[in-house]
């Protein structure tokens, strides 16, 4: 057994625990007072409920600054990787449970490829994932771009229908 104990703490953490030997104690960290439990315990979660028991039945107040998550704006968007399935995919994801959302894509019939990007509707570019092609989700708006495609690019755009999962979507709203 130690002489002392040594406490990192982590003015985020209400509640946390420590171990002394082989052995779990639980803590409150109410700002200027920590309150340690008695009790000693086999294991992290059981002393970290003691100490979640304790806060309560002695309502013990905090005093820290703990903000509960910022809107904190990050520099880097990640955007979660989406697939898009074709009408036959998505009958085999529907018998999994998955709900499913329809999206529109537009494909150039000549060379196959999908519109990845518009700008001001006069230029666009291609690529040929399906995955990286831009999406609608109304058939108003992927018609009207496609129809001054059709007219500024060269003839030939088409609408493909295509399927993602439910609230997995991001899609760019263009003004037609």
């Amino acid at each position: 057994m130690k002489d002392f104990f040594v406490i990192s703490l982590d003015q985020k953490k209400e509640i946390f625990t420590f171990k002394s030997g082989n052995v779990y104690h639980g803590a409150v960290n109410a700002g200027d007072n920590i309150f340690v439990t008695a009790t000693t315990y086999d294991n992290a979660l059981k002393a970290g409920n003691a100490a979640r028991k304790l806060k309560k039945s002695k309502n013990i107040e905090i005093k820290t600054s703990t903000k509960k998550s910022e809107n904190v704006k990050n520099s880097s968007k990640i955007r979660p990787k989406m697939k898009v399935f074709t009408e036959a995919e998505t009958k085999l994801m529907l018998d999994r449970g998955l709900q499913m959302q329809e999206v529109w894509l537009i494909q150039d019939k000549k060379s196959g490829k999908f519109v990845a990007s518009t700008l001001d509707q006069t230029i666009a570019e291609y690529d040929t994932d399906k995955n990286k092609a831009q999406l609608f989700k109304n058939f108003e708006n992927a018609v009207s771009i496609m129809k001054i495609l059709n007219s500024m690019i060269a003839p030939g755009h088409t609408l493909r229908r295509m399927y993602v999962e439910r609230n997995t979507v991001k899609c760019k709203e263009d003004k037609a």
